[in-house]
């Protein structure tokens, strides 16, 4: 079965885990491509520039509440939100 490429950005502000991460699903399926944007100023650039299928967000972002992040994103377009976190 092949897949058709699909882009991914995730935002994380630990770089180390948000390179994991991206390393895990791209082995998963190799037709992933995902960005990275460790800011959320970043991750605002990168969706004016590009068309995600997905954004997989961190609820804590040093640069701008999680909530903010996320309104700036829906009203940019982006349609589809994973919150991926550590906070409970």
């Amino acid at each position: 079965m092949s897949f058709r490429e699909t882009k991914w950005l995730l935002v994380d502000d630990h770089a180390m885990f948000a390179d994991a991460l991206s390393i895990t699903l791209s082995m998963l399926r190799p037709s992933l491509s995902i960005d990275i944007a460790t800011t959320a100023q970043a991750a605002l650039e990168q969706i004016q520039d590009t068309q995600y299928e997905l954004v997989i967000l961190d609820l804590q972002m040093p640069d701008l509440p999680c909530i903010e992040l996320y309104s700036q994103m829906k009203r940019s377009g982006t349609d589809a939100t994973m919150i991926c976190s550590a906070v409970f």
